[in-house]
């Protein structure tokens, strides 16, 4: 391996500020402190997948890179050319603004990984303490944390972070990505948030995604760090998410209540309808509709209905529209018919006289 500066000092960086204490014993005279370096890391559970370019898998669905040198850096533009790829077969089928700007934030990140190329060799005195890096005398952090998960009550998510912190001058570029994306009937969501930050000494790069669906459930996370100063390119990335959890059947809706019902005279009667779920996820929400108007909200209906002794019979239209907790839309419609009779007895009790009423017009 082409090792033309100090790798300890780049392992160094790397390994402390990403979650891993490397101690580096001191070399015997004539012994390379590159080489304990290049152990400490094959200890760690780095391997090497390509000249100047070692890979981890964290065991967490999360995979992390290091790549340094001209051959470091040009595997990381292909890394970085293939994500991209992905983003762009996802856009061609689920197309979006905000991943369209995703995207050409990529090729412009790929960019400037490829003109990094060339990194410079690193000169100074590299001392390392339990929580910090320093390179004479300036304290260096970068690193990233991602996830890529199933949303709780169905769908997917995904989180990224990168940061890049110093405090003399050395330059660094971060960027955080996340996607999400899920099906809900027919009808699917996407999300997309990325958040490069270039050419600066402290920052930050904070990425989410959240989308809820019952069908087609996928997500991604990747955070990268990029440092022309420190001749290193750090990347971690999350194993994506296919899964929709739990599994969300579609929500179904039931409206149950009479078909038939008689009123006669002056009589009233009291008809209340119920909608039945199954499936989908709570909680629901209802809207009951009478002839295509709102007329009432939660799981059931009710309405009173009285005569006017005459005979005639009134169609109540009803439909039911149900929406459960990750957004999925069902509906179910009943009729029930109201037949209104005469009646010769009294209808109103006694020697009460009923109120005159005129005959509804056919």
């Amino acid at each position: 391996m082409k090792q033309k500066y100090s790798f300890a000092s780049l392992v160094l960086c790397l390994m402390i500020f990403s979650g891993t204490r490397l101690s580096l014993a001191a070399p015997a005279p004539g012994e390379d402190s590159q080489s304990d370096s290049y152990t400490e890391m094959l200890k760690e559970g780095w391997k090497p997948v390509a000249e100047g370019v070692l890979q981890r898998d964290r065991g967490d669905g999360t995979l992390e890179t290091f790549a340094f040198g001209s051959e470091g850096f040009t595997w990381a533009s292909q890394q970085l050319a293939g994500q991209l790829e992905r983003m762009e077969e996802e856009y061609a089928k689920y197309p979006s603004k905000k991943l369209a700007r995703a995207i050409a934030k990529q090729k412009a990140q790929i960019s400037r990984v490829e003109l990094t190329a060339q990194p410079a060799e690193k000169s100074g005195e590299l001392e390392s303490a339990y929580d910090k890096v320093i390179i004479n005398g300036c304290d260096v952090a970068y690193g990233g944390y991602v996830s890529a998960f199933p949303r709780s009550g169905g769908g997917a998510g995904a989180s990224s972070n990168a940061y890049f912190h110093n405090n003399c001058g050395a330059l660094g570029d971060t960027n955080a990505y996340a996607y999400s994306r899920a099906t809900t009937g027919t009808t699917t969501n996407t999300q997309t948030t990325t958040d490069p930050r270039s050419n600066g000494t402290w920052f930050d790069s904070v990425a989410s995604a959240s989308t809820a669906g019952s069908l087609d459930c996928y997500s991604e996370a990747s955070a990268n760090v990029t440092s022309g100063s420190l001749g290193i390119f750090y990347s971690i990335s999350a194993t994506p998410n296919y899964t929709c959890n739990p599994p969300v059947p579609p929500v179904t809706v039931t409206i149950t209540g009479p078909i038939f019902r008689s009123v006669a005279g002056y009589a009233c009667t009291n008809i209340q309808w119920t909608a039945t779920t199954t499936g989908g996820t709570p909680a629901y929400n209802f809207t009951w509709y009478r002839d295509g108007y709102i007329v009432g909200t939660g799981s059931s209906y009710f309405e009173t209905f009285c005569g006017n002794n005459f005979a005639y019979t009134e169609a109540v239209n009803l439909s039911v529209n149900v929406t459960d907790g990750i957004g999925q839309t069902q509906s179910d419609a009943h009729t029930t018919s109201v037949n209104y009779t005469r009646t010769t007895q009294n209808p109103c009790g006694g020697s009460r006289i009923c109120p005159i009423i005129p005959e509804p017009e056919s």
